[in-house]
């Protein structure tokens, strides 16, 4: 009943982020992993839901991986995101240790 998205990867790394998506969700919707985001990586996915009226929902699924002093989030701070569509940034930021 699910689909498993995982970032572009080789066979010697490790993923730290996944998306699920609801397979019923096809029916109704397109969806489109965004490998090509500037801010994807195997730490950070972006996906594209879009309904039948073309309009688009931006999913940020990140995960911070806790550098030995301060944040790494720097490149998604300093990201702009494209106003006119809707964003949901989902995460595990790791930053209890801050």
């Amino acid at each position: 009943m699910w689909d498993t998205h995982l970032p572009k990867h080789g066979s010697d790394n490790t993923c730290k982020v996944t998306i699920y998506t609801k397979k019923m969700l096809l029916r109704m919707h397109t969806v489109r992993l965004r490998y090509d985001h500037p801010l994807a990586s195997l730490t950070l996915m972006v996906m594209d839901i879009t309904n039948a009226n073309n309009m688009t929902l931006h999913i940020i699924n990140t995960y911070h991986v806790v550098p030995s002093q301060g944040h790494g989030l720097h490149y998604l701070i300093s990201h702009s995101l494209d106003k006119t569509v809707p964003t949901l940034l989902i995460r595990d930021l790791n930053t209890h240790d801050l």
